[in-house]
């Protein structure tokens, strides 16, 4: 019922990938900072 109507179901997709996209970036940025340059955990945030 909730994502019958179609441009609802896009829309909630959407929203979705734009509130996870820019924590997965964070996520990917500081396992680089941390594995690949060898900074400490406490400056990689």
């Amino acid at each position: 019922m909730l994502f019958k109507d179609r441009n609802r179901s896009g829309a909630y997709l959407t929203m979705l990938g734009l509130a996870i996209g820019p924590m997965g970036i964070g996520y990917v940025v500081t396992l680089y900072l941390q594995q690949v340059q060898h900074y400490a955990p406490l400056p990689t945030g």
